[in-house]
């Protein structure tokens, strides 16, 4: 794709999984805006880790990506957050997470 430099529509972009949705050009503000707020919602803490594993593993070989994200993981596990995603999920609450 890269060096090709073609022109792929919008649809082909969905079904190759290159974008997550496809909406017309006068929704993508209010979509957008809309995916964002969603995005707010989540885990500060596993958003961020998650975007660390990503970046590593574009530079790293898969041995050590493995490696960074069983540690990631394991902090996220023993988080501030991830205590109050699982009272919340047995209260049947949405969690507010604080990124600690």
């Amino acid at each position: 794709l890269y060096l090709e430099s073609a022109r792929i529509q919008a649809a082909d972009c969905l079904e190759y999984g290159l974008v997550n949705k496809v909406v017309a050009a006068d929704k993508l503000g209010s979509e957008t805006m809309a995916w964002a707020a969603v995005l707010a919602e989540g885990a500060p803490l596993a958003h961020r880790y998650g975007k660390q594993c990503l970046q590593h593993a574009s530079e790293n070989d898969l041995s050590s990506t493995i490696d960074l994200e069983a540690a990631l993981q394991a902090t996220c596990f023993t988080s501030e957050d991830s205590q109050a995603a699982i009272t919340a999920f047995f209260n049947k609450e949405m969690p507010v997470f604080h990124g600690r």
